[in-house]
């Protein structure tokens, strides 16, 4: 699970999984009361079109990871539950199939809601800007918004809370991500910016919370950046994009000495 092209692999083998599972449930539909010529043809029609689908993703799957797929063996018992519900699904389709759709729209939108309105925190995606305004004070503005934070003085340390999430990599679609939020900001012993992360026991049982430096109360990261040490005129300018990951606060722009 540590080549480049794994999240892509991984749904194309949760997506064979599926095909899969699916195949099995038309083919064991065979076996139903009652089944005509007819009906039992759409099911072996049906179950070889998904068949196909399974091959399809697999060879995808394995030209896309070089076929380092094939040591990835996490992917073994996730995959084989796919199987299981999407077989149930196809063979009794008012039993199981509507709640079982129904329960992953419920799942997708809570994803949504709790963890995809969170910026995606990458090395190479800016979260914040931040610009020299003169007579030794800076502004501070989060990505996509036009409001700043300004009057912040140069010659007192910017001290950066904030939260990391991220998703248990076997999940679909988003597994492996980390997204996150600045939930405080102060300068000069004021806070000039602040925010709640909310929590939930149903939330922590569901990600895993990176921490990086000291730890403010369950989910605050602190990490102090002495910005004075570079706010000489003609660093600031342009605005100097910073990135809050996992290891800490820093400038884009590696010349710059932005340090923890």
């Amino acid at each position: 699970m540590d080549f480049d092209s794994f999240p892509l692999t991984r749904d194309l083998i949760y997506l064979a999984a599926a095909f899969t599972g699916l195949a099995f449930g038309f083919f064991l539909s065979l076996f139903k009361r009652n089944v005509t010529t007819r009906s039992g043809n759409h099911y072996v029609s049906a179950a070889l079109f998904m068949l196909s689908g399974t091959l399809i993703c697999i060879t995808a799957a394995l030209l896309v990871s070089q076929g380092k797929v094939l040591t990835a063996f996490p992917l073994v018992l996730p995959s084989a539950a796919i199987v299981l519900l999407c077989a149930l699904a196809a063979r009794f389709p008012r039993a199981f199939a509507f709640p079982l759709f129904l329960a992953a729209g419920v799942l997708m939108v809570w994803l949504a809601f709790f963890f995809l309105r969170f910026p995606l925190i990458e090395r190479s995606v800016p979260l914040a800007h931040v610009r020299y305004e003169g007579s030794k004070n800076y502004s501070f503005r989060f990505s996509g918004q036009e409001e700043a934070i300004k009057g912040l003085n140069e010659g007192s340390p910017l001290v950066i809370e904030g939260v990391y999430i991220t998703c248990d990599p076997l999940y679909p679609v988003i597994g492996g991500e980390t997204h996150g939020m600045i939930t405080g900001i102060d300068n000069a012993g004021k806070r000039v910016y602040s925010a709640v992360f909310p929590s939930s026991l149903v939330l922590d049982r569901f990600y895993d919370y990176l921490q990086s430096g000291g730890t403010e109360g369950r989910f605050g990261i602190r990490r102090e950046n002495r910005l004075d040490e570079v706010l000489a005129a003609g660093l600031w300018e342009p605005e100097i994009s910073l990135i809050f990951d996992a290891e800490g606060f820093r400038s884009l722009d590696s010349a710059l000495p932005v340090t923890p």
